[in-house]
């Protein structure tokens, strides 16, 4: 019988490839977007109710919650892109990968979603 190799046994495990790394990256990602887009809802139907038809209530939410959107998704990305200076793999990668999916949920929430409740404000 052989022993085992030991660096092979005592090899950290890294956290971007586990189950929890991947959770975590996802659950802080998903609260942000979830907020943003349903500020972005709220709005959107507050301005229906008001009898804005959806060109109006698009350039209306756009150019108030879509700016406060752009500022928080700008400060997030920056401050998770610290992290690329961390020396610990599974702290970097977080930073990273939260920094780029930021300005892609806001680009999403954005162009997508007022595409998604268009019709929203003739049943409102």
């Amino acid at each position: 019988m052989s022993t085992p190799d030991l660096h092979v046994v005592a090899r950290p495990r890294d956290a971007t490839r586990s189950q929890e790394g991947i959770a975590t990256l996802q659950n802080s990602r998903t609260e942000e977007e979830v907020d943003d887009t349903i500020h972005y809802l709220y709005r959107f139907r507050e301005e229906c109710k008001q009898g804005a038809s959806y060109p109006q209530a698009l350039k209306r939410c756009h150019s108030s919650v879509g700016q406060a959107m752009l500022y928080t998704s700008a400060i997030v990305v920056l401050g998770f892109a610290i992290f690329a200076e961390s020396n610990f793999t599974p702290t970097l990668y977080f930073g990273l990968l939260t920094a780029v999916g930021m300005p892609l949920a806001l680009l999403a929430a954005l162009s997508l979603l007022p595409r998604l409740v268009g019709s929203a404000c003739a049943t409102v």
